[in-house]
């Protein structure tokens, strides 16, 4: 497996709610003048049963040019899922808490675990099984390709997935995170970012990069948003098509916003066709704590 490929896999949506990342540190200083939003104390919701519930959108956007719409079905594809930590466990004398998360889109399901530890200096994942990855939102019934940064895929759902996850090692497989990863950092601080995992000429970060009140459900949340940065054949400067953000208020997470920018489309000649931009969104139904 070559190092892009390397970048671009691991498992990584559990819930909209947990899998961040994050290189350097800012002002640690500021933090949410609005009560009901984090504040510099706030931890993520960790309680065993601690339950969310969510709703997921997967589309496709501005298409250029508009032709291409004939050969890249435009419909929205929604999904539901669910996570809640369901117990603890003992690895190499330590205890980790697990996170099972379960989606459906299209009639396909697949279940991810995390096991997570709660510090006072942050939320760190220290290893995942997943299963049933391939759950892809979209279907194409054309020869084509997607490309982005040189990198060819047979399906959006592919694109996607690959961006979004890391390492993965198959669907019956314990992995260890080595190092372990920062979820989140505390205490929480617009401007501070850190490093998520790094490859060498290809960095991952995250980054609290302000805040911002959510409707869901029926009611507001004040949120801290969350964005993962990536910096790609050694740029210092993160790739721009590539836009990820979380927002999470005191109840965890309510909505991630996933855009893929700019990707070229192709067909099996590999003449270009056009470009589409790729989104996800996952939406907080329903959060409950014991």
């Amino acid at each position: 497996m070559n190092l892009s490929q390397r970048i671009f896999r691991s498992a990584m949506f559990a819930v909209p709610v947990l899998s961040f990342v994050f290189s350097s540190c800012s002002d640690d200083t500021q933090s949410s003048n609005n009560p009901n939003g984090p504040q510099r104390d706030f931890k993520y919701p960790y309680a065993l049963n601690s339950f969310w519930y969510y709703t997921t959108y997967n589309f496709v956007t501005n298409y250029r040019p508009d032709s291409i719409r004939q050969i890249i079905a435009p419909d929205t594809i929604v999904g539901y899922g669910s996570a809640v930590f369901s117990s603890d466990t003992i690895i190499a004398a330590d205890t980790l808490r697990i996170l099972r998360n379960t989606h459906s889109s299209e009639g396909h399901t697949h279940t991810t675990i995390e096991l997570y530890k709660q510090l006072d200096t942050g939320l760190i994942r220290h290893a995942f099984y997943s299963s049933g990855t391939n759950f892809g939102p979209f279907r194409s019934g054309s020869p084509v390709k997607y490309i982005h940064q040189g990198t060819e895929y047979l399906s959006i759902a592919d694109l996607k997935n690959a961006l979004r996850q890391f390492d993965l090692r198959g669907d019956t497989t314990l992995t260890f995170d080595d190092p372990p990863i920062i979820a989140l950092k505390y205490p929480v601080a617009e401007g501070r970012e850190w490093l998520y995992l790094d490859y060498g000429a290809t960095k991952i970060t995250k980054k609290y990069s302000g805040y911002e009140e959510i409707s869901s459900n029926g009611r507001s949340y004040f949120c801290a948003m969350v964005k993962r940065l990536w910096y790609i054949n050694n740029s210092t400067v993160p790739d721009t098509n590539l836009q990820f953000i979380d927002y999470f208020a005191k109840e965890g997470m309510v909505r991630r916003d996933f855009v893929i920018a700019d990707v070229l489309v192709s067909n099996a000649l590999g003449e270009p066709l056009g470009y589409i931009d790729v989104r996800e969104q996952a939406i907080l139904n329903l959060y409950t704590e014991p």
